[in-house]
């Protein structure tokens, strides 16, 4: 399992842990609950909604005797008094920083604990044992891939400088690589 895969499935945790938080809530003297949320590819139709509202952002509830009913943001924020959305908006934010940079928060993982010996999660760089990189990375430039890498840890998307950076590292990686091979 690679670190990006943990780092999505300790997201998916932390949503239905935040599911079952939230309890209970009525609708025309109906008690009913969030069993599911998930963003949809295509436009769906909140059902509450006398418009029929065309979502992306789906959430499935589910009423005392089993039925269920999807709705939007709007709806879910309404029928709950709780800002719902915005916590899954956070959620969306992480899962596609995740998503978009995998070979960014893998690549560095890997650089960081199999060429410097340190677990990026909670150390701070050192010199380490580089016999086995193919570059030299100094103190300074770990001590930025590794903010980086944090950085993407949580959430949080990279800066131009810090995607530059490592951009830089990793062809230059590459390339050496390339011409020990020939």
């Amino acid at each position: 399992m690679t670190k990006t895969d943990d780092l999505l499935k300790g997201l998916e945790e932390t949503v239905s842990n935040y599911i079952k938080t939230i309890g209970e809530f009525i609708i025309k003297n109906e008690k009913f609950h969030i069993v599911d949320h998930y963003r949809s590819s295509e436009f769906e139709h909140c059902q509450i909604c006398p418009q029929e509202t065309a979502i992306k952002d789906i959430y499935v509830i589910e009423d005392s005797k089993g039925n269920r009913t999807i709705v939007g943001n709007v709806c879910i924020t309404s029928i709950t008094n709780e800002k719902i959305g915005q916590r899954f908006k956070d959620y969306q934010r992480k899962f596609d920083v995740y998503t978009d940079n995998r070979t960014y928060i893998d690549f560095l993982n890997g650089l960081l604990t199999d060429y410097y010996g340190i677990d990026p999660d909670n150390e701070e760089p050192e010199e380490g044992d580089i016999s086995n990189l193919p570059i030299w990375i100094s103190k300074q430039g770990i001590s930025k891939l590794l903010g980086s890498y944090k950085r993407l840890c949580r959430g949080i998307s990279l800066i131009d400088t810090q995607l530059r950076l490592i951009q830089y590292y990793a062809k230059k990686i590459q390339k050496e690589i390339s011409e020990a091979q020939q």
